[in-house]
């Protein structure tokens, strides 16, 4: 019977193959990577805290994870983002995947990370690591031509991956909402914009110095008329974000479709003319306009006297009460 061995650190030498087979076997990677992309991936392991358990001397089983950091009531709080847990073939249900994600648990928890969060395969694992279901991120696909923003009448840059620094940081300066995390390390914003060769940024360098100060990200289904994926939109404004918007509005006259993730304290809603009518015009068909919530992320505490810190107000009040 082949032998597992505990959890040790990946070692690009002598790990790489084994886990390229890994995420290949479990459908995370396809064909071969063209080198930019293959070089964004490598990175992006290489600034994760990675870790694999053997099976007769060879990685079965992998799990990574980055710090970052989560706002909570307006403070940022330490963050662990687990990014992967991936088991092979023929490694499943021998434990590793658990072992693996306890390991990683353990480590942010000794790094200092007040609070770990992951994305979920599905529900009811990783409650046996303490973790619990996160609020649901709320999806919004709608007709661009039929947002009520002005028109953007200011020509933007155009964005690619070769920007993923300047990208990255401006999505650090993000104006955020309670709950809003992210990640340190640039390789996230690299490896997610190299994913497909398609995918296009938008945006404006109004910061200082010719700062890029706010932008979207675009994954298109179709190139054409869509749907369009914005997989991110950062500004630091809310007159950035309805800027933003115009920009979509701009695509209306060749896109059908678009699809956002919801900002905190947003309604994509507010910002459309006659939605109940696109929708019941578009019903069943490709371009069919809706919202929907699903709730893809688990958090859990690692530190609880932090975790209290944080809850505690920053702010004291007096309070008096007449009966």
């Amino acid at each position: 019977m082949p032998h597992a061995q505990p959890v040790r650190k990946y070692d690009a030498d002598r790990d790489a193959d084994a886990v390229d087979r890994i995420h290949r076997e479990v459908g995370w990677l396809g064909g071969s990577l063209p080198k930019p992309r293959a070089d964004a991936r490598e990175r992006f392991i290489r600034d994760s805290t990675a870790i694999v358990a053997d099976i007769d001397g060879v990685a079965e089983c992998y799990a990574a994870s980055m710090p970052g950091s989560m706002l909570y009531r307006g403070r940022p709080i330490a963050f662990s983002g687990i990014t992967s847990v991936l088991t092979s073939r023929i490694a499943r249900q021998r434990g590793l995947a658990g072992a693996t994600t306890a390991a990683l648990v353990r480590r942010a928890a000794l790094d200092g990370a007040t609070v770990m969060g992951l994305g979920m395969f599905d529900q009811g694992y990783y409650e046996r690591h303490g973790f619990g279901t996160g609020a649901y991120d709320h999806y919004a696909m709608f007709d661009p031509s039929l947002l009520n923003v002005p028109y953007c009448r200011r020509t933007p840059v155009r964005l690619t991956a070769d920007d993923c620094e300047q990208m990255h940081a401006a999505r650090l300066r993000r104006l955020r909402a309670h709950g809003a995390v992210s990640l340190d390390s640039s390789a996230t914003t690299e490896f997610t914009a190299r994913r497909s060769d398609g995918d296009f940024g938008l945006g404006f360098r109004d910061g200082a110095g010719g700062q890029l100060s706010h932008h979207l990200w675009v994954n298109p289904d179709r190139p054409g008329t869509g749907p369009y994926k914005v997989l991110w939109m950062a500004y630091e404004t809310y007159d950035q974000f309805v800027e933003l918007l115009g920009l979509l509005r701009n695509l209306g006259d060749q896109v059908y479709l678009v699809r956002v993730v919801e900002p905190g304290g947003i309604q994509i809603q507010d910002f459309l003319d006659r939605p109940f009518r696109r929708h019941a015009e578009a019903k069943g068909g490709t371009y069919e306009t809706y919202s929907t919530a699903v709730a893809n992320f688990q958090f859990r505490v690692l530190d609880v006297t932090r975790a209290v810190d944080a809850v505690a107000s920053a702010h004291s009040a007096e309070v008096s009460i007449r009966i």
